[in-house]
């Protein structure tokens, strides 16, 4: 047989744990039952819809419990919420762009790509580019040009 205490109205009860419950009272969750899950977040959904989307978990927490009677942890709360409003705004979209650092083949692969030049290049681009000068300008101007310079 059960242990006797009183309830809130006074009378003495000899529930014990394997009692089920009372007709008409539902058992106070405390958030971890995953079975009634869809339906706490429908809740939260019907709060958050009906007193606004900038309510804080707390907030959530209170009205769920003086509505439905569930006790809803802190992390429940904000959990629901910040699922329903990304199902709103359709989720966290990437863009086609990945991030983070590129794999060594390919950073590697794009160092033996880049155009290497020697010095001999370097030295006829040099050439070229007198060259061009002369024919915008004189020879002569790039003469005095060069006179200046040294």
């Amino acid at each position: 047989m059960g242990k006797s205490r009183k309830t809130r109205a006074g009378e003495e009860s000899t529930a014990t744990a394997t009692d089920p419950q009372p007709e008409g009272e539902a058992p106070a969750s405390n958030g971890t039952n995953s079975e009634a899950s869809p339906k706490k977040k429908q809740m939260v959904k019907q709060i958050l819809d009906e007193m606004g989307y900038n309510l804080s978990p707390k907030d959530i927490q209170d009205q769920m419990l003086s509505r439905h009677g569930i006790r809803l942890s802190y992390n429940a709360a904000a959990s629901h919420k910040t699922s329903i409003t990304k199902d709103m705004v359709g989720g966290r979209k990437r863009s086609g762009k990945k991030r983070g650092r590129k794999p060594r083949a390919e950073r590697e692969a794009a160092v033996e790509a880049a155009p290497r030049t020697s010095a001999s290049d370097r030295q006829i681009e040099d050439i070229k580019t007198v060259k061009q000068l002369i024919r915008r300008h004189s020879a002569e101007w790039v003469r005095d040009i060069l006179d200046l310079l040294s």
